[in-house]
């Protein structure tokens, strides 16, 4: 198995993989990002780096995006297959902090196919296997400090972990009230330290690549 969260280790070298880059955003033109069985939403490209990440055999491609929905991932990570196939990592990124509502963004919960849960009630609780149960089952998990937002989307199945992000004193177990603000590194150094500060929690922990 697979993760971005090998990230910790070094940036070798930026190699211009046109071809990559050029099937990523063509998977992001057909992909169900935000397809949800009442409503869809929008997602627009704002870059893509393809970057060579020291411990990976082929290199990553970084997508950024412009969700419409807040619970989203704004980072998409891509890579090759054994085959050459194009393959979704299960794991995103939204490297932005939190931040009150902006009302650029939707909720999933006004849907009606969304939910806050928290794990545990105090008990210890593997975490790692609740939200690998929960990808199983084609849901899109988010996990935040303290508890974990859960959706259902026709097609696309992800994580994003937010749980080192400081929540709004007002909220600690629902993420009504806020969203992540909007970031874009604008270089791959600036990228590749933005990617190991949100994953160095996870260094160690992997998750399976989407095959969709």
């Amino acid at each position: 198995m697979v993760s971005i969260t090998v990230l910790s280790l070094l940036l070798s070298i930026q190699r211009p993989d046109t071809g990559l880059a050029a099937e990523v955003r063509i998977a992001l033109a057909t992909a169900p990002i935000e397809v949800f069985e009442k409503d869809t939403g929008h997602v627009s490209v704002t870059g893509i780096l393809v970057l060579d990440v020291g411990g990976q055999e082929a290199p990553l491609a970084f997508a950024w995006i412009v969700p419409s929905f807040r619970q989203t991932p704004t980072v998409l990570v891509y890579r090759r297959g054994p085959s050459g196939e194009l393959q979704r990592v299960t794991e995103g990124l939204a490297p932005g902090r939190l931040q009150p509502l902006s009302g650029r963004l939707r909720d999933a919960h006004t849907l009606g196919q969304a939910a806050d849960l928290t794990v545990g009630h105090g008990e210890p609780v593997d975490t790692m296997k609740f939200i690998s149960a929960a990808i199983g089952q084609r849901m899109s998990v988010a996990r935040y400090h303290g508890f974990f937002h859960l959706d259902m989307r026709l097609g696309f199945a992800g994580y994003v972990d937010l749980s080192d992000r400081t929540l709004p004193p007002t909220d600690t177990a629902t993420c009504g009230s806020f969203e992540s603000a909007e970031s874009m590194p604008s270089r791959g150094g600036d990228l590749l330290a933005t990617v190991c500060r949100r994953t160095s929690l996870r260094c160690r922990r992997r998750i399976s690549p989407s095959t969709e």
